[in-house]
């Protein structure tokens, strides 16, 4: 149809239904109005219908339909899902990972987090189940096979003797 392929720049490419012609370099959309606002933007891929619509920013990546439809100029952000929902917590932010509205990460500080509706980090926290009301589970083995220890390694121990959580403090 109308607009459906445009190569930009002899760097860019652009396929789907209504897209516009940014200026930055290095994108790359595939959807409807993927990447509508990309003017000064570089190396952004965008996969779904609307996904990064309003993206200035750079080195952001979106998978699935309507992802990254409020961000305008954050960076390095890597966005995963099925719906708008799936974005980062204000236009601006940077280094955000959200994969299905379910974990969420910054990259800058390498932390993670499993929840819902997350829109920070914990700080000193480098994996953060806080927002869950429900419980953990730990890896499960007998004492047969217990692991080579590693300092701060948890596990829970099934073996009827040593039934229970057991630490590895990291000496012998």
């Amino acid at each position: 149809g109308m607009d459906a392929l445009k190569l930009l720049n002899s760097s860019s490419v652009l396929v789907g239904r209504s897209v516009t012609t940014p200026t930055g370099l290095n994108n790359t959309g595939l959807g409807a109005l993927t990447l509508q606002s990309t003017t000064t933007g570089t190396g952004n891929t965008a996969v779904g219908a609307r996904a990064l619509i309003l993206n200035t920013g750079s080195s952001n990546t979106a998978v699935g339909n309507g992802v990254g439809g409020t961000l305008t100029t954050g960076s390095s952000n890597i966005l995963i899902g099925t719906s708008s929902a799936v974005d980062t917590p204000t236009s601006s932010t940077s280094n955000w990972l959200n994969i299905g509205d379910t974990v969420y990460g910054d990259t800058s500080t390498k932390q993670v987090a499993i929840g819902s509706g997350l829109t920070v980090m914990t700080t000193g926290v480098v994996f953060d189940l806080g927002s869950n009301s429900n419980s953990m589970r730990l890896p499960v083995g007998t004492t047969a096979q217990r692991p080579t220890g590693a300092q701060g390694m948890l596990r829970y121990n099934t073996t009827t003797a040593d039934t229970g959580v057991e630490y590895y403090d990291g000496s012998a």
